[in-house]
């Protein structure tokens, strides 16, 4: 359910919200991005072969992208303070494009994870 909504978040938040309530959600970026760092630490320690796997890498990936989503963090990452100049506004924007086609990319790898996950979910099923 996080993997999901840690997916479409930030697009609802942009497109319906307010920029007032940007602090709750905020909020729930970092919750879900703690969750899935310990994610990665227990799957570490308890599933064999999975520390340095493909997986392993993918979830750090996944993991990471959500920092994007974090407006105070973000923030800081690309040094949106208010600015006025005209370069600074050309190179904001720049770096605007550049994350907006790695987020489409981060995008997929969470898709990934979310098969992984679902064919991690049928291989219990058929243990049972």
């Amino acid at each position: 359910m996080l993997t999901v909504y840690s997916l479409f978040f930030d697009d609802f938040r942009t497109a319906l919200f307010d920029p007032s309530v940007d602090i709750f959600y905020d909020v729930i970026g970092l919750i879900i991005l703690g969750v899935f760092t310990l994610e990665i630490i227990l799957s570490s320690c308890l599933i064999d072969n999975y520390f340095l796997s493909f997986f392993f890498f993918l979830d750090i990936v996944s993991t990471a992208s959500i920092v994007f989503d974090v407006n105070f963090l973000s923030d800081q990452i690309f040094g949106t303070e208010n600015s006025s100049s005209l370069t600074q506004l050309a190179a904001q924007s720049k770096a605007s494009r550049a994350a907006t086609r790695a987020v489409r990319i981060v995008k997929l790898v969470r898709i990934i994870r979310i098969i992984k996950l679902y064919k991690n979910a049928e291989k219990a099923k058929e243990i049972k």
